[in-house]
């Protein structure tokens, strides 16, 4: 269950999607339509707005429901991970990921320190050479600019927390 003060017209229909381009007016081809992008009439490729609060004095989540929505298996298949952003508040970003049996996120490193907790399977959080096997109720931190890698050999999904250095709007 996803509970938030937003006004009303916030899911309004009719509402306009990013950078201004009517919803109505986007044309879709089906491969961007199976990766969740739309293409407008102009050619552009993009992610379609969210269409749920990402910020407020109180959002409260059911993240099996969440892991469930973004536990898509012709994404995971195609991608072998897939994200579901929770939070987006000042500098201060929460993804739920889920990885699938065999997935990979490939070595990279964030801005700001982050927090990694599992809330199913078993996460393999690599830094260097040094492999870190993370369960539901255990939690992981690593410092700004820790360049690391996540593999799952049996599948799994995981809270990501991400505190970027500076505000952000």
């Amino acid at each position: 269950m996803l509970t938030a003060m937003a006004p009303r017209s916030y899911f309004r229909a009719g509402a306009t999607g990013r950078r201004g381009v009517a919803r109505a007016a986007l044309e879709t081809d089906r491969d961007n339509v199976a990766r969740g992008r739309q293409e407008t009439r102009y050619g552009r490729t993009e992610v379609p707005s969210i269409e749920r609060p990402l910020s407020g004095d109180v959002l409260v989540f059911d993240l099996e429901q969440e892991r469930e929505r973004a536990a898509d298996p012709s994404v995971l298949e195609r991608s072998g991970r897939n994200a579901r952003t929770l939070l987006k508040s000042g500098s201060l970003r929460m993804t739920l990921v889920v990885i699938a049996a065999g997935g990979e996120i490939a070595e990279h490193q964030a801005e700001g320190p982050i927090t990694v907790q599992p809330i199913e399977g078993t996460i393999r959080f690599t830094v260097q050479d040094r492999a870190y096997d993370l369960s539901p109720g255990e939690m992981l931190t690593a410092a700004p600019g820790v360049r690391h890698s996540v593999t799952s050999i049996e599948g799994g999904a995981f809270l990501l927390t991400v505190a970027h250095p500076g505000d952000r709007p």
